[in-house]
């Protein structure tokens, strides 16, 4: 009788022993009387030693990715052919018996993790894709931090609860999804862009703290971060403060680093405000892996000459350098030119540069600097070899995110960043409205749901640009991993926030009615959050795209290549739906 077992399920234990394992053929090598294969399942890898006349006969069929049984002694390999790079490499099965279980076509592309196949063909044979050991080990992480977080949130209290995946379209900046009612013809389901509404309809219910494991849509350009579809971990919590949001956090994630890679996170992750972040990083999601800051130079240049800083000022704008330090050699004219170009894509009133040699402004604009020369030296501790780099622009927002384009650029062409490391942060304070200079009106920085900070509730209409909302979001390595908010549990106020953004009453009943209604039956006050879980696995394992820790991911251009979607439907379909088709002329 053969043991059944796994490729990682070799021991000494089992030596002389029948084992029977059920594998894929990842290498074969063929010696004369003896043939080699080398084995792998989910869990490991595995050497087979063919030496059997009857069965080199069976080998000589065998090609790469065939499926197979082999039946066979467990034995120890001599100890010059022990390989080191497997952890079976100590021992090799000897085969009594081999069954081919289904046979493999020629391979579209080798099963190898630095092949060369574009993103088209691994996606159409995504299940090929997935048996590379990096791409494998990606997804198998995924369900091990999904597992950690339903444990770590379950022994909590926490109720895990499905919202529905037909709902109203209630479009909140992303297009929505739309289904066609067969029953209901000419009116349309939408697929959720994320369960906020029906998760903060659970608290009026009373459960106060709800979870899920969420999938959400919407009908957006793809980008290295962004899918049409894509995953989140939803939380929501009644009678709380963002404080306990934060808390609840860091203390999940200190247990999936620690149990899924290892790592030991700081128990409290840092804290900064919108402003903070923006005035020293140029970012609202910065990447605090290195210590390049900004800094505004505007008080020092009040009295500048220099015609762009002083119409900036006089315009009431900023002004943002960015001192790195003793690396000033390391930057030629092409390079500088480069990072002008970054600055350009902001629409700045100027980028400019100058270094300090025999402790001297240099090159650059080192001649209208005359005046504030030793002022600003001294000023910033400016040092030979330091460069300094300017941006300037009437609005502050402009002038910051500029220089944080240049910040990270820098950072890259410097290799300042440790990409070993796992920089959590917390930017709280957030505007509650952008203003739209195009359509000259008010949308949510966030969404609409989000509480103002008490003291911005009486004088609302009058300042919308100036109120600051109870919203957070979590940022990991300078992306975006989640964002929440305390959200509003007043059908006065809801109101109040939607006819700022010009949803008027009449408006706001027919998106939302069902919602505000349930605002006036008692609802609690409560906030959550929401966790990318495709962004925070593509961090974790260190993956330039989510696409590489999404099971069966859609292509930049949203499309699926494995089973072709989307695509045509029948004229039988469409009629039995109610809808024609136009032509697009375009």
């Amino acid at each position: 009788m053969f043991k059944v077992i796994k490729c990682n399920e070799l021991n000494e234990k089992l030596i002389n022993k029948k084992v029977e394992i059920n594998a894929w053929v990842k290498k074969i090598r063929h010696h004369g009387k003896f043939t080699f294969l080398n084995i792998r399942d989910r869990y490991e890898k595995a050497q087979v030693l063919i030496a059997e006349e009857h069965l080199l006969k069976i080998a000589e069929k065998i090609k790469l990715e065939y499926c197979i049984k082999i039946q066979g002694i467990l034995i120890k390999r001599p100890s010059n052919m022990i390989n080191i790079n497997m952890k079976t490499g100590h021992f090799e099965i000897l085969a009594k018996n081999i069954e081919i279980i289904s046979k493999c076509n020629e391979l579209p592309f080798m099963i190898e993790d630095d092949n060369n196949a574009n993103e088209n063909s691994k996606l159409e044979y995504r299940y090929l894709d997935l048996r590379r050991d990096s791409l494998k080990n990606k997804i198998i992480l995924r369900c091990q931090a999904t597992h950690l977080i339903r444990n770590f949130l379950v022994k909590r209290k926490f109720l895990e609860l499905e919202t529905p995946t037909f709902v109203k379209s209630t479009p909140e900046g992303a297009r929505d999804f739309v289904i066609p009612s067969r029953i209901h013809k000419g009116s349309f389901y939408a697929l959720p862009q994320s369960p906020q509404l029906y998760k903060q309809l659970i608290m009026i219910a009373g459960f106060d703290k709800y979870f899920q494991i969420a999938r959400c849509y919407r009908d957006e350009d793809s980008r290295g971060d962004r899918q049409p579809e894509f995953t989140q971990l939803d939380l929501e919590m009644s009678f709380v403060k963002k404080e306990n949001i934060f808390k609840l956090m860091e203390s999940m994630l200190f247990s999936i680093f620690k149990n899924c890679l290892n790592i030991n996170l700081p128990k409290k992750f840092k804290k900064i405000t919108y402003k903070q972040a923006m005035d020293k990083y140029g970012s609202d999601k910065p990447d605090t892996r290195f210590e390049l800051t900004l800094q505004d130079i505007s008080r020092n240049l009040k009295n500048s000459e220099f015609n762009v800083f002083k119409d900036t000022l006089k315009n009431k704008g900023s002004i943002k350098i960015l001192i790195v330090k003793d690396q000033a050699d390391k930057f030629s004219r092409a390079k500088i030119n480069n990072l002008e170009e970054v600055a350009k894509l902001y629409k700045t009133q100027g980028f400019y540069f100058t270094k300090i040699e025999n402790n001297k402004f240099s090159g650059g604009i080192a001649k209208f600097l005359k005046t504030e020369e030793q002022q600003l030296i001294k000023a910033y501790s400016l040092e030979n070899n330091d460069i300094i780099f300017f941006t300037a622009n009437n609005k502050w927002e402009t002038a910051c995110k500029a220089m944080g384009q240049i910040r990270i650029k820098i950072a890259n062409d410097l290799g300042l960043i440790d990409e070993n490391k796992f920089e959590f942060l917390w930017v709280y304070d957030f505007p509650l409205f952008e203003y739209d200079e195009d359509t000259k009106t008010y949308t949510p920085a966030h969404h609409m749901f989000s509480l103002p900070k008490k003291r911005y509730i009486a004088n609302l209409e009058k300042n919308p640009n100036k109120t600051i909302g109870e919203i957070y979001d979590l940022v990991l390595n300078g992306v975006e991993l989640g964002s929440g908010s305390i959200r509003i549990h007043d059908k006065e106020l809801q109101q109040r926030i939607f006819n700022i953004i010009g949803f008027q009453k009449e408006k706001s009943e027919d998106r939302f009615g069902f919602f505000l209604k349930a605002l006036e039956y008692g609802a609690p006050n409560h906030g959550g959050i929401a966790i990318g879980i495709d962004r925070l696995i593509m961090l974790m394992t260190k993956s330039t795209s989510i696409k590489d820790v999404i099971l069966f991911p859609k292509n930049s251009f949203a499309a699926s290549p494995l089973d072709n979607s989307p695509s045509k439907i029948s004229n039988e379909q469409l009629k039995e739906l109610g809808i024609n088709i136009v032509a697009d002329d375009t």
